[in-house]
């Protein structure tokens, strides 16, 4: 098994989706946590022995490097990890965005810099996201992204993309009514994808985020009816998209409200998932984490509905 880690850097975000954790608060961080945050990832960069590295928010590319000590200090450490890439240290790097933002300059001074510094050893990936509901909150945000998939395509073909979909019930009644199909998706983006539970997000429940984003909680009918009909027609994306957690850390430096950093470690359970540091998770009866417990109408297990009919 790769050994991994990822730094979170900062929870600081614009983008304001109601179903994310960051959500509704996180919206500066001060800049003496990012200085802080960064000298601390770049002596944890320098020591890692592993395979891969992760770099998560927060934003990074909306804003966030405006300080200059914040800006010499990101691309010190991205120096590092490029730098680990080039001499095969690591295999993997990843970063997040969320490119909701109109050709921002701070992604394409990212694109840049890896453009003459990385000399394509491994993987270097950028992480992203794209749901139907509660991600973009307009139109143009939505297109702002399309701009930028293709962006990051024609700056450097050689990074690799992989989107997250979050498995929301308005996303399922679009994949059952035709209105999308994965592998279009890939090809049109050229970009791989997770499909992933949902969750309740900054809410206590599930019935709170569905409250607050109407069409977000997946009912059990139409989950089982998406999953049958995803391997009778993409069974590719059936097998090797659908919760597909091997690109989590098994060590994760996060920080609290504070801005303090500590070490979350993700126990691996017996069927690869992975326990959160959260109240909200214990393992149930079959094994999963009851984050899987993720339908609006029914305690039943996602990630038992999704083997059942993988196995049939």
């Amino acid at each position: 098994m790769r050994k991994s880690i990822q730094f979170e850097l900062w929870h600081e975000c614009n983008n304001l989706c109601k179903m994310c954790f960051l959500g509704l608060e996180n919206r500066v961080t001060p800049t003496e946590t990012k200085i802080r945050s960064l000298k601390e990832a770049i002596e944890g960069a320098k020591t890692f022995e592993g395979d891969i590295i992760a770099i998560i928010g927060g934003e990074f590319f909306q804003g966030q490097l405006n300080d200059p000590e914040v800006h010499s200090l990101f691309y010190d450490f991205i120096s590092i990890v490029i730098n680990k890439l080039n001499t095969k240290e690591i295999e993997v790097a990843w970063v997040t965005a969320t490119l909701t933002d109109k050709t921002p300059k701070d992604l394409i001074e990212f694109l840049n810099f890896i453009k003459e510094n990385w000399n394509g050893s491994g993987e270097l990936l950028i992480c992203t996201s794209y749901d139907t509901i509660g991600r973009f909150h307009t139109e143009q945000k939505r297109l702002n992204w399309e701009e930028n998939m293709t962006l990051i395509h024609q700056m450097d073909s050689r990074i690799g993309l992989n989107t997250t979909m979050i498995l929301t019930n308005d996303l399922i009644e679009k994949y059952l009514n035709n209105e999308i199909t994965f592998l279009d998706f890939t090809t049109k983006y050229n970009t791989g994808i997770m499909i992933k539970h949902p969750n309740s997000g900054p809410y206590k429940t599930l019935q709170e985020m569905e409250k607050a984003l109407p069409g977000f909680v997946p009912e059990r009918k139409n989950t089982l009816h998406f999953f049958k009909k995803l391997k009778l027609k993409e069974q590719f994306i059936f097998d090797t998209c659908v919760f597909n957690v091997n690109r989590r850390a098994d060590e994760c430096i996060k920080r609290n409200n504070n801005g303090q950093s500590y070490i979350d470690l993700r126990d691996k359970l017996g069927t690869n998932e992975y326990a959160r540091d959260d109240e909200r998770s214990q393992t149930m009866p079959c094994g999963h984490s009851s984050l899987y417990r993720c339908y609006i109408d029914s305690d039943a297990c996602m990630k038992c509905d999704f083997l059942a009919i993988r196995d049939e």
